[in-house]
Parts: C-alpha cells; sequence; structure tokens
C-alpha cells in the first residue's frame, strides 16, 4: 500500500499547479489579445471594401438605367444583351456586398469574444494571486502556532480547511473594498464635474441639460436579451417622455463603437453613453461584486435615475427587472411634471409596433447607415 503524501508535498504541489495555471492564463490572455488585434486589421480591410462595393453599385446602377432607357428606345439585341450584363454586374456586386456586411458582423463577434475571455483570463489571474499570497500569510499564521505533536494530524487537516476558507473570503473581500460607495444621494444635486462622451461623437454635462429632466439608466451589456429589450421600451415611449421635457440615456462600459452599432441595430432615437473607465457607473454606486460559477467578478447592476431640471436626484431604481420597468419610470415622471393624466404604458415587449423589419430592410439600403 502507497504511503500517503506528506502535508508538505501537497501544498508543494498545488503551488506548482497553481503557477502552471497561472502561465496558461498568461498565454491565453495574449493570445486572445493577438486575435482582436488581427481582427481589428481585417475589419478595417472589410470596411473598405464595403466602401468600394458600394461606390460599384452606384456605377453599376446608373449604367443599368442608361440600358434600360437604350433598350425602351430601340429594343436591338445588343441593348437587350448590354441591359443583361447590366443586371448580371449589380447582382454580382450586391452579393459581394452583403459577404463582406456578414463578414464584418463576423468580425465585430470575434473581437467581442477575444476581448471577454481576456478579461475573464485576467480575472482569474488576479484571483490566483491573491489566494498564493493569502495561503503564504495564513502558513506563517498556522507555523506561528503550531500545536502539540500528537495532535497534528487532526489540527492540520483543519487548517488547511481553514486556509481555502479564509484565502477565498479575504479575496472576495478585497474586491468588495476596490469598490466605493456611490457619490450620489437622493434628493441631493449631483456632482457639477459630470461630462461624458455620447454617441455621435459628442459630450454633455449632465449639469447642463437646458432645463430639462433625465432619465440615466444603466445597463450590463449591449446585444443581450435584457438590454435590447430595455433599450426598445424606452424607444416605444420616447415621445411620452420628451413630451415631459424628460431626456433619456443609456449607460454602460461598452465603446462608442460598440454603442453606434448597438443603437443603429435598434434604432434607438436617444444617446448612449460610453464610460468604459467605469467612473459614472462608480458615481451613481452600480458596480457590484457577482459571482459566476465560483468566480467572482466586477459588472454593472441593472439601476435607472429619474434627475430633475435642477439636477436633484429624484428617484432611484436598483437591482432592476425589466418587464414593466418603463411604466414605473415614465409614472415617476409625470408625478415629477405635475401630470395627474398619466397614460396607461403598454407592457414591456410592446415594441412592435416599430415595425423593426421594415427599419432593417430600409437601413440595409443604405451604406452609410451599415457602417458603424
Amino acid at each position: 500500500m502507497a504511503k500517503p503524501k506528506s502535508r508538505k508535498a501537497t501544498l508543494s504541489l498545488s503551488r506548482q499547479l497553481n503557477d502552471q495555471l497561472r502561465v496558461v492564463l498568461k498565454d491565453l490572455r495574449v493570445t486572445c489579445q493577438e486575435v482582436a488585434n488581427v481582427s481589428r486589421e481585417e475589419l478595417k480591410k472589410t470596411k473598405d471594401i464595403i466602401k468600394r462595393m458600394n461606390e460599384k453599385i452606384e456605377k453599376v446602377t446608373g449604367r443599368l438605367e442608361i440600358a434600360a432607357e437604350g433598350y425602351q428606345e430601340r429594343p436591338t439585341a445588343t441593348a437587350k444583351a448590354r441591359l443583361a450584363n447590366a443586371k448580371k454586374q449589380l447582382k454580382k456586386a450586391e452579393k459581394s456586398l452583403q459577404d463582406s456586411l456578414k463578414l464584418q458582423e463576423d468580425l465585430y463577434k470575434r473581437i467581442e469574444e477575444a476581448r471577454e475571455l481576456r478579461e475573464k483570463c485576467l480575472a482569474r489571474e488576479v484571483a490566483l494571486k491573491a489566494f498564493e499570497q493569502d495561503w503564504r500569510s495564513g502558513k506563517k499564521e498556522a507555523s506561528a502556532s503550531t500545536p502539540p505533536k500528537e495532535s497534528k494530524k487532526r489540527t492540520d487537516k483543519k487548517e488547511t480547511v481553514s486556509l481555502n476558507d479564509s484565502s477565498e473570503t479575504s479575496y472576495c473581500q478585497e474586491n468588495e473594498l476596490e469598490i466605493p460607495p456611490a457619490v450620489v444621494a437622493l434628493d441631493k444635486k449631483i456632482p457639477e464635474d459630470i461630462r461624458v462622451s455620447l454617441t455621435g461623437n459628442e459630450s454633455l454635462s449632465l449639469n447642463d441639460l437646458g432645463g430639462q429632466n433625465l432619465v440615466l439608466y444603466f445597463y450590463p451589456k449591449e446585444n443581450t436579451a435584457g438590454c435590447s429589450q430595455e433599450g426598445s421600451d424606452f424607444t416605444a415611449h420616447y415621445e411620452s417622455f420628451k413630451e415631459r421635457n424628460t431626456l433619456i440615456l443609456g449607460v454602460s462600459r461598452d465603446s462608442l463603437a460598440s454603442h453606434e452599432k448597438f443603437k443603429e441595430k435598434l434604432n434607438f432615437p436617444f444617446d448612449l453613453v460610453a464610460d468604459e473607465d467605469e467612473q459614472l457607473c462608480l458615481q451613481f454606486g452600480v458596480i457590484k461584486m457577482k459571482n459566476n460559477f465560483g468566480k467572482r467578478f466586477r459588472s454593472v447592476e441593472r439601476s435607472t435615475f429619474l434627475i430633475d431640471s435642477d439636477g436633484v436626484l429624484r428617484k432611484a431604481w436598483r437591482n432592476v427587472k425589466v418587464p414593466g420597468h418603463v411604466n414605473e419610470v415614465l409614472e415617476a415622471v409625470y408625478e415629477l411634471t405635475g401630470d395627474d393624466n398619466g397614460e396607461s404604458v403598454p407592457s414591456s415587449g410592446g415594441g412592435g409596433d416599430l415595425q423593426q423589419g421594415s427599419i432593417d430592410t430600409e437601413r440595409k439600403s443604405s451604406l452609410g447607415n451599415l457602417l458603424v
């Protein structure tokens, strides 16, 4: 019967495995960055191709019109052949354009997936490093108070369990301490130095809205079901907010380029704020620690804030559930503006009136709308 390994040998093996895992994660993170860089280069080339194909389609369309007029005036065999050739060229150019647009979409997805995987690897590396530091700290404390020899085996077992528990708890607490409390507070003015970057390469001071109220809603991530539905619900009732002198802004940690694409895809009539450095999220206290299969990570808690025309925070909704949420926000706006004739707001999912299908068809006909 094989003699069981000593506790010292077991811990040494654990450290070796920990080091190897950190190396693998680092290699994977670097690979993800390389994939993202290559994809960006391909995306740049694809956008150039799309631009050229659009120009070609315009030229071929002009030739097709000329050939059609010529065939109507003189329906000869030569005119018919020219017309057929122009149609063939136009069809080929449109097919190439669609292929390029599909490639552009795939490249965007590839870049986003590589970015997400890189962030996960980086978070796991940080977790492993924190675990190792806690393990070393716990080992020193354990050696300083070594129990009597006769009860060493039993006590060591307890120490090992306690070591693992304390390291994980310490790591969680460490990350939570990195998140400062919210700066804003109900019935208080928001800070005067809040300036944000918007879609359309615009910037805006939240303290200078020209006497408008502001609905500021934070969402975790673009192109997810909940965030898409929430944005569509605000879109469906945009005019109701506008009639009550209320501006809508959506906020997430996604980039401006991602915002432009997301806004165009769902035809949002309002702007989106890019908060990549989490400054606005931290001021409103929406950065929270979440747990996914035992891994702790930072995320945006879905939240909405209603700020009046004087810059005072009047209402806050945290940990929002999307269905029916816009209804609650609009009712709060009615109360804020003194509107006693509050119209009933359709439930979540009423965005079907936006005729998204026809919007998408019209969008595809214009290259300017297709490019980010």
